[in-house]
């Protein structure tokens, strides 16, 4: 059997490179290694971040560890690394899953994240502000009302998509024996 491995670098960051062995997942990053074995896994969270491709969260028993489908050779310049980063969080899932049953999986963009909160916001400020601004328009018969129904059908459009973009995103658990391919680049 080949080695899985996958190797990406942050922006202002050294190399990380990460392998599968038999019974753990061990990596180097710059001159640092480690190693955490697939039973000391207590969660995998799979995500999209806009920025850096999909993403693949681990906690363990000593901290965290992130792989990135990206890799960021220089400060603007993306470069797509799906085809080792695919089979690797494949197999690492796999591996998880059968040593450490009581594992955690979960896919979506967690709750905290910029992007998420960026659009929560402008779902509160759609609902909150600009229903209401609208209405006060409506009432002071500044404008006609056909225009008036038109900016309130746009505001809904927008929050309804809104909506539907955070729902989609949502954090869920997600079986790992199951199908999830969903929630890794092809």
């Amino acid at each position: 059997m080949t080695e899985l491995a996958h190797t990406f670098r942050m922006p202002f960051g050294r190399e990380r490179h990460f392998r599968l062995e038999r019974d753990a997942l061990c990596w180097t990053h710059g001159s640092t290694e480690g190693r955490v074995t697939y039973d000391d896994i207590s969660r995998v969270w799979l995500w999209r971040h806009q920025l850096a491709g999909h993403r693949c969260d681990l906690r363990h028993k000593q901290g965290k560890i992130f792989l990135l489908s990206y890799q960021f050779p220089r400060l603007i310049k993306r470069e797509d690394r799906s085809a080792s980063y695919t089979p690797l969080v494949r197999e690492l899932i796999a591996r998880v899953a059968s040593a450490n049953p009581c594992a955690e999986f979960r896919a979506g963009q967690p709750w905290w994240m910029r992007e998420a909160l960026g659009t929560w916001s402008q779902l509160i400020i759609g609902v909150l502000i600009g229903l209401p601004v609208l209405l006060m328009i409506s009432i002071a018969d500044r404008w006609p009302a056909a225009q008036t129904y038109l900016l309130v059908f746009l505001n809904f459009v927008v929050v309804l998509a809104l909506w539907r973009y955070i729902r989609h995103n949502a954090p869920r658990p997600f079986n790992p024996h199951g199908t999830w391919s969903g929630e890794l680049p092809e």
